[in-house]
């Protein structure tokens, strides 16, 4: 046993989700970047697209890559 995200576990059919009722995490995520970054048009590109991918994946989307 362990613990993983469900919809990540859900991409593979031979795991089994335990306890679904008794058990729920849910954590805040974040994204950061470091303050010296934030005017590099490479790095604002990527911290873009990071958001928008966690975003549709929090939202059930398809998004993830």
């Amino acid at each position: 046993m362990g613990f993983c995200q469900a919809r990540i576990a859900a991409r593979d059919p031979g795991m089994v989700r335990l306890f679904k009722s008794a058990v729920s995490l849910n954590l805040d995520t974040w994204i950061a970047m470091h303050a010296d970054l934030r005017d590099s048009p490479r790095c604002a590109v990527t911290f873009a697209a990071l958001a928008d991918g966690l975003a549709a994946y929090a939202r059930g989307g398809h998004n993830t890559g």
